[in-house]
């Protein structure tokens, strides 16, 4: 090899982008809540608030593309359900799709999304819907519908 000429097989140095952390992704979050005591929805009750842990699908391609991914929300902490049609609704944007049976929920309040940092796992309030006189409807699945909690996820 000459002297100053690289050795083709010398792997060269290159500049690595700095650590960038991400929200807990569904599964993560939900083994986060129920360790913390968080107990799934047991009784549907109108304007009794409720978290909703977010579907992976819905985290990554609905209304947060504009957040970093340390910020991807996972939790929707929802304070005024209104309604809750418990029969399957197949209808759904993309519930074929997914092959999930999902179920419409209508609430005209606030509702306050919780991304679950991975490294420290505190969570970070990251978007809030104000209430507004117009009801908005979600598409949910019953698996992924808690009680509120106020110590983990606190009103605001």
């Amino acid at each position: 090899m000459k002297e100053g000429v690289p050795h083709k097989h010398v792997p060269q140095y290159v500049e690595l982008e700095p650590f960038q952390k991400i929200s807990m992704d569904e599964a993560a979050t939900r083994i986060f809540i129920e360790s913390r005591g968080v107990e799934p929805l047991a009784n549907w009750q109108p304007h009794k608030p409720l978290i909703y842990l977010l579907p992976e699908d819905t985290r990554i391609k609905d209304n947060f593309g504009d957040l970093p991914p340390q910020q991807v929300p996972s939790i929707a902490h929802i304070y005024d359900p209104e309604h809750l049609d418990l029969k399957n609704s197949p209808s759904a944007p993309r519930a074929k799709e997914l092959g999930l049976e999902v179920y419409p929920l209508i609430t005209s309040g606030r509702v306050d999304y919780y991304a679950i940092d991975s490294v420290t796992k505190a969570p970070i309030l990251v978007k809030v819907t104000k209430n507004s006189e117009d009801s908005r409807k979600y598409y949910v699945v019953k698996e992924n519908l808690y009680e509120a909690n106020d110590e983990l996820f606190p009103p605001r």
